[in-house]
């Protein structure tokens, strides 16, 4: 354990943390409107009340409030506008951002938000909304990428900002702005709204379960930052695995001898959980979890079977950003693909192949999956029959694995895509 600590810190000192992208990053600390932000009227609003900074404090009164913000954010506070058009429309205005580069990458916004639009029965009653797009200098912008109008203690909100530049060609991707748009819509004042936390990502590769790094070796020491994780498929929660948590960042491997693999996650700054599970993204089997500490030791693993790892905040019901980490995994499991070892009897053709690959073997396969040659797993069949037809004509002409449970036996085979 010693020797590996030392591997680890090694590691550490002379690769550092994997780092992310960040763009727009505002907390609202300060007392006043930050540096390059500014708010003006939507089209044709005529709002006069201005955003407030310097409070954490939600607009309402003692029965019909929502919670505040753990630290300053920027505050509309609508009830203090009065009746009429003091409120209407009114825009708070990030500053330029570049993002030319990353608009074919995964590069997604996230703040925080809440709205009060409780009304005397302490339900919703007002109309007001919190609406987001993004626009350049010419004029051109976006339809609304969030139209917030439900009541909500301080929530945290994702958009694909990359696919809204993409859906909004017009936009210039070197120089836009992100607003966000109180409307009263009916011009009767409510409460009001607040922001906190924005930040604008390029986010990691392994941010979702079918982009999960590909772990071939053991021993395993990585370290990374990830901060722009987003919860993409919503809680994760099945069943054995306590009351579940965020999806993070993912990894997955897929042991070709038995053994056993040990995990350790160490975060920094923010409190994490590991979970271990097989079948297949979206529908998980639970494996193994732990949260404080973040070890799962010697946790049993077969061979033929795909292991998922998602280390994310340890939550089952608030999604929180994630953050720094190492991750380091051992075992006597042996890893990636063996490429010598076949099925008796076992036929594949043709090869090379278009859009069909035949199967066949003396025993049911169980599973057959097709690997790219960077290890990742692009198709995972279970046809429980000793004969199948493999549909690859959706893959991109080149070299792949095909690997097959028949039986107790694991085969493993090339095959060209033309």
């Amino acid at each position: 354990m010693k020797r590996l600590l030392f591997i680890l810190s090694l590691l550490l000192a002379t690769s550092g943390f994997s780092q992310i992208i960040v763009l727009l990053d505002e907390d609202f600390d300060g007392n006043s409107m930050p540096t390059g932000w500014l708010q003006s009227n939507d089209g044709g609003g005529t709002g006069t009340q201005p955003w407030t900074f310097g409070s954490p404090t939600m607009p309402g009164n003692t029965s019909l409030h929502v919670d505040n913000f753990p630290n300053n954010a920027a505050i509309f506070n609508d009830d203090a506008a009065g009746n009429g058009g003091q409120h209407d429309k009114r825009q708070l205005r990030s500053p330029y951002i570049d993002a030319h580069m990353y608009t074919n990458a995964t590069m997604k916004l996230r703040y925080q938000y809440a709205l009060n639009n409780k009304g005397s029965g302490g339900v919703n009653f007002f109309d007001d909304h919190l609406r987001v797009f993004i626009f350049d200098d010419a004029g051109d912008h976006s339809p609304y990428l969030a139209n917030h109008h439900q009541t909500t203690n301080p929530v945290y909100h994702w958009i694909d900002i990359a696919q809204a530049l993409r859906d909004s060609p017009s936009v210039n991707p070197a120089h836009f702005r992100i607003a966000w748009v109180f409307d009263d819509v009916n011009s009767s004042f409510g409460w009001g709204c607040g922001i906190d936390d924005v930040a604008l990502m390029v986010h990691p590769d392994n941010d979702d379960c079918a982009h999960a790094k590909v772990i071939t070796t053991l021993p395993y020491l990585t370290a990374q930052n990830a901060v722009g994780a987003t919860n993409n498929n919503g809680f994760i929660t099945p069943s054995g695995c306590g009351l579940g948590m965020n999806d993070g960042v993912w990894y997955t491997f897929t042991p070709s001898q038995s053994g056993t693999v040990t995990i350790t996650v160490t975060p920094t700054g923010w409190d994490a959980e590991v979970a271990v599970y097989t079948g297949s993204c979206g529908n998980f089997v639970c494996a193994a979890n732990a949260d404080d500490p973040e070890t799962i030791t010697d946790l049993a693993v077969t061979a033929g079977t795909q292991y998922f790892i998602n280390i994310g905040y340890y939550s089952y019901n608030t999604n929180r950003p994630e953050g720094l980490y190492s991750f380091a995994m051992t075992g006597t499991a042996i890893l990636g693909i063996d490429e010598n070892s076949e099925i008796q009897g076992f036929e594949m053709y043709p090869n090379p192949a278009e859009n069909v690959l035949h199967l066949r073997a003396g025993q049911n396969m169980s599973t057959v999956r097709i690997y790219n040659m960077l290890g990742q797993e692009i198709i995972n069949s279970k046809p429980n029959a000793v004969q199948t037809d493999l549909n690859i004509g959706n893959l991109l002409t080149g070299s792949y694995i095909l690997k097959v449970q028949s039986g107790n036996q694991l085969g493993s085979y090339h095959f060209i895509k033309k």
